[in-house]
């Protein structure tokens, strides 16, 4: 499966050359026990309230500023405002200008939002609070309070929205909440059904493949404290051997559960036809040719998409499934 290893036995002129040759095979096995799989299926009925919670976010979107003229600050007004900032003794390089400010928005340091209540436009005033457990100062001026003007939820506000009516609008809102319930119940049972399978198939993988998933494991920590701008170099260096000694039992399964899922596939005979990646294309594409010209780059991963599809459809078909209330 990988580059084989020599090691050199002999090398001298008057005798014959020998060396070992170290090889990494494919693990040889059967699977066993992928059906009959008793998984429980969670349930979740959607509610009129999860329905509201849909509309007031897109009514929100919706919704524009508009000047609240000559008042005091109030916990519901948006704020524009220019401040300077200081944390643990470092100030800002540079001052913030012209900053729409939410009083209402959770996420605010403690205390930051309470002492703009009550300003008014032209005043400054200093605040101190904490971030990340650092102490922190902002020296704020207003320039201008802003209240939020919401439009009406009836029927001109689903037509704005590409829809007949609210009723309308509701029926889409129920129909996309009960789809994301179904996909998340279906990842749920796949995680269970695949977690079974390894349960009841142990054998050893090549050592290689882990190791090389491993360092994957690491690589995409990497770049998540990269994208978080949390990453600093020598600490993650130092922490390196202790990742690989977490990662490495996730990444054994990984490669475990990929040989198993290709021989059940295989077992199953479970193939996959151009038509049907033709038909994944057009879907995906909705009828843009270029997007679809495109995935056309991308026939191999598209059938490995749809391979797996399969598979779990016969492994869901073939398991013992309960239901119980999310």
């Amino acid at each position: 499966i990988v580059t084989p290893i020599v090691e050199p036995l002999d090398f001298a002129d008057d005798k014959p050359f020998s060396f070992k040759l170290k090889i990494e095979q494919a693990p040889e096995f059967e699977p066993k026990d992928y059906k009959k799989i008793k998984i429980t299926k969670k349930v979740k009925k959607i509610t009129d309230k999860e329905i509201d919670n849909v509309i007031k976010n897109l009514q929100d979107r919706q919704s524009t500023l508009v000047d609240a003229g000559d008042v005091a600050a109030e916990q519901h007004h948006f704020l524009v405002a220019d401040y300077e900032s200081t944390v643990d003794g470092k100030k800002m390089e540079k001052p913030a200008e012209n900053q729409i400010i939410d009083l209402s928005h959770e996420s605010l340091p403690a205390g930051f939002a309470t002492g703009l209540v009550g300003m008014k436009i032209g005043e400054s005033k200093t605040i101190e609070t904490k971030i990340s457990e650092k102490p922190a100062k902002f020296d704020v001026k207003v320039k201008a309070i802003k209240k939020k003007v919401s439009p009406k939820v009836d029927d001109e506000f689903a037509k704005d929205l590409g829809h007949e009516n609210i009723q309308q609008l509701k029926e889409k809102i129920r129909a996309e909440l009960e789809t994301a319930e179904d996909e998340k119940s279906r990842q749920d049972m796949e995680g269970q059904i695949v977690e079974a399978i390894l349960a009841n198939n142990n054998f050893a993988v090549p050592e290689t493949l882990v190791g090389e998933e491993t360092n994957h494991m690491i690589e995409r920590t990497k770049q998540y404290l990269v994208s978080n701008r949390s990453f600093n170099e020598e600490e993650f260096k130092k922490s390196i051997p202790a990742m690989k000694d977490k990662y490495r039992v996730d990444a054994e399964k990984t490669v475990r559960i990929s040989y198993l899922l290709s021989k059940i596939a295989k077992s199953e005979n479970i193939a996959v036809t151009d038509d049907e990646i033709n038909k994944k294309i057009a879907e995906i594409s909705a009828g843009d040719k270029k997007v679809a010209e495109n995935y056309q780059k991308y026939r191999e991963y598209l059938s490995l998409q749809i391979k797996e599809k399969k598979l779990f459809d016969i492994l869901l078909e073939n398991a013992k499934i309960k239901e119980v209330k999310a």
